[in-house]
């Protein structure tokens, strides 16, 4: 089933469920590796998105303030 994931504890909600089930020999741990691995991949592709939107956002009150003066 797809699952949205937007949110660094989304990731983490994903991780927690992909441990429990190779835990319980429920998943096969080729599928819970590219998990890991594509995790790793996310959270650092939201931290990218993160910063690039406070960056916008700074970069935009420095011009509102420029404008204004």
């Amino acid at each position: 089933l797809p699952i949205k994931i937007s949110q660094a504890k989304d990731v983490v909600s994903l991780l927690e469920g992909t441990i429990n089930k190779v835990r319980a020999g429920e998943m096969d741990l080729r599928v819970a590796n590219c998990i890991g691995y594509l995790a790793g991949h996310l959270i650092k592709a939201l931290e990218v998105s993160e910063i690039e939107s406070r960056m916008e956002t700074i970069e935009r009150v420095i011009l509102e303030r420029k404008i204004t003066r």
